[in-house]
């Protein structure tokens, strides 16, 4: 769970870029699934912000937080649907956001 500067983990930069094989590396490895950045976005934030759909789902699958909100309220739904990401939108409304 180290932290950049910008208070992000290995898991945040592994979901925004959409490393599959890696995120379930550091999930079982036991790492903070809901870890906030300096600005209090969490992993599923980062892969639902790019549209990751199988990041998403995975995270989701071990526990994250669907409606976790960042330091300006918004939650990973927010984020796929500025962005346009329909699958993510469909599967974050099919978990309870």
């Amino acid at each position: 769970d180290a932290q950049n500067a910008s208070s992000k983990t290995a898991l945040h930069l592994a979901a925004k870029k959409g490393h599959k094989e890696v995120v379930g590396l550091l999930i079982n490895r036991q790492c903070t699934i809901d870890a906030k950045d300096q600005y209090s976005n969490t992993p599923l934030h980062g892969g639902a912000m790019n549209g990751h759909c199988d990041i998403v789902e995975l995270l989701i699958n071990h526990g994250a937080a669907v409606d976790g909100q960042n330091e300006i309220l918004r939650t990973a739904l927010h984020l796929a649907a500025e962005k346009g990401h329909k699958e993510v939108v469909d599967l974050l409304l099919n978990h309870g956001a």
